[in-house]
This record gives structure tokens, sequence and C-alpha cells, in this order.
């Protein structure tokens, strides 16, 4: 009895309310509870009214918890909406910009690039000249753009194979199955 008394002791100072609503919980099991129930008769009326308030304590306890935890779990549920928000968002800059980018390339850069994404990158030989654009820039400028590796052809003489950059290849190759298109202006690529 005295670890009983110890234990409601350190629950007191711990956990109070859910402590008194248990011993009240306990108690009024015990006064509902004819002398002829089998448990009551089995653990005696000290252990019976112990065993409910425990029951009652534990209940009380994980409602306190689920309480204390609803704007926490609210909260983080806010955040995780915002963030899917934001990086829709930054998605859609992301994919707009490389719209305009392609938008902005010669039909022959173009063309090289449905091409990549038709033969599934593999390397080709291209002659880079002739798909620059006159007043520009080009994609075969751009080492993230595009790869170039030199290698000795059947004749021997050095040949330049090309393939587009990895994460740029990517990033076209997952805006093409999700949109269904590579710039602003739906183009038949022979894919489709």
């Amino acid at each position: 009895m005295e670890g009983l008394t110890d234990a409601l002791k350190v629950l007191f100072e711990k956990r109070f309310m859910p402590t008194v609503i248990g011993i009240v919980a306990g108690i009024s099991a015990y006064a509902l509870t004819p002398e002829t129930n089998g448990l009551l008769q089995k653990l005696g009326r000290n252990w019976y009214v112990a065993l409910f308030a425990g029951i009652a304590i534990i209940v009380v306890s994980l409602i306190q918890y689920i309480i204390k935890c609803l704007p926490k779990w609210k909260n983080h549920r806010e955040v995780c909406r915002k963030n899917q928000e934001y990086d829709l968002k930054e998605e859609k800059e992301r994919v707009q910009d490389l719209w305009d980018y392609i938008d902005g390339l010669s039909v022959r850069e173009r063309e090289i690039i449905e091409l990549f994404l038709e033969n599934g990158n593999t390397p080709q030989v291209l002659n880079r000249y002739s798909y620059q654009i006159e007043y520009g820039r080009s994609i075969f400028d751009n080492p993230k753009l595009m790869k170039e590796h030199t290698i000795l052809d059947d004749k021997g003489f050095q040949t330049t194979e090309y393939v587009l950059g990895e994460s740029f290849y990517k990033e076209l190759l997952y805006i093409l199955n999700k949109y269904g298109r590579i710039s602003n202006f739906k183009e038949d690529l022979k894919n489709d």
C-alpha cells in the first residue's frame, strides 16, 4: 500500500488533473460495480479502484497530449501545404523560363533537342557551326546544356560527338512528359 501512496504522490505532483479524474473514475467504478462482480472479487477493492483509476489516468493523459499536439500538427500541415505551393510556383517559373529559352533558339537547334529527346540522349555527331544562330548564342556554347566528346571515326579523323547535359535532358524530358511540349508553342515532336 505504501508503494501505491508513493505513486499517487508522484502522479499528483506531475499529472494533477489526470490523477484527480482517475481517482474519481476508480471510486465511481467501484461504487457502481456490484459486489458479485468477478473482477472485483479477484482483484480486491483497492486494486480494482487502482485499475480503473490507472485506465482513466492514461485516457485523460492521452486526450491532453492530443489536445496539446493538435496545434503543432495543424501548423505542420499548413507549413507543408505552403511549401508545396511554393515548390509548384517555383516549378512553373522554371518551366516558363525554359520554354522561353527554347523559343529563343533557332529552328535547327530545337530540332537537335527534339532528336536527343527522341533517341534517349545518345551521342550524335553534329556539325555545330551549321546550327548556330547568326546573331546570337548557341546551345553548343553552354557546357551545361550541350556536352561534347572528341573521338576518332572509322577513317581515323577526329570527330566530335554531342549529347545534352544530363540535368538539361532530364528537365526537358520531365517537362515533355508532364506538359506534352518543350516550348510555349505546341510543336509536333516525332515521339508524340
